[in-house]
């Protein structure tokens, strides 16, 4: 039975001339799927990620970015009764509606958060040019492309050896521009700044 949903699932999924707009559609998906519950675990991490996966697909997300599990997770009782709601009276509009909330809101605070990112690689590349002129943007990206890194990721990363990259990870540094955690025998280099900016 549960494959036989799941098919049926798939099929109303790629479906793209049923004249049904593809934000509505999102939270039929997401309740079919939670309705379906086709694993012992993990029902709702991938009922959310589905739903980012089909607003990709359908362009309307250049880039699987958007962070619904923020908004549900905040929202954990009205979704459960929603879903518990709509499951007993097949009426999805409360759904659809909690998704379209869910969406405007996460679309909001996403913006804001790319904003914030395009503000501090202009800030950290000036910070670091000042520290290590030559080589400041390609340490602003590395920096950047991973919120944690190790010493030899970070050397390979930037085209130097582990001595060189060393000296660099100690100026950054004293200078406060990145923090170093020891954990077991790994060193690993973060900008505090770029993480609180992920954590918010």
């Amino acid at each position: 039975m549960i494959l036989d949903l799941l098919t049926n699932l798939e099929k109303f999924i790629n479906t793209h001339d049923d004249n049904i707009y593809p934000l509505i559609k999102t939270g039929v998906i997401h309740f079919q799927f939670e309705a379906i519950h086709p694993f012992y675990d993990g029902n709702g991490r991938t009922g959310r990620i589905l739903m980012i996966l089909y607003l990709t697909m359908t362009k309307l997300l250049d880039y699987p970015v958007l962070f619904l599990s923020g908004y549900i997770h905040q929202h954990k009782q009205q979704y459960y009764e929603i879903l518990q709601y709509t499951q007993q009276s097949s009426d999805y509009t409360q759904m659809i509606n909690y998704i379209l909330d869910a969406i405007l809101v996460q679309s909001r605070v996403t913006s804001q958060k790319i904003i914030g990112i395009q503000q501090l690689i202009i800030q950290l590349e000036q910070q670091i040019t000042d520290v290590i002129p030559k080589k400041s943007s390609a340490i602003t990206w590395s920096l950047l492309k991973n919120p944690f890194s190790t010493l030899q990721h970070f050397a390979d990363d930037i085209g130097v050896t582990r001595h060189t990259a060393r000296s660099y990870i100690t100026r950054l540094t004293a200078a406060q521009i990145i923090q170093k955690t020891v954990i077991g025998k790994y060193t690993l280099i973060s900008v505090p700044a770029f993480i609180h900016l992920l954590s918010e």
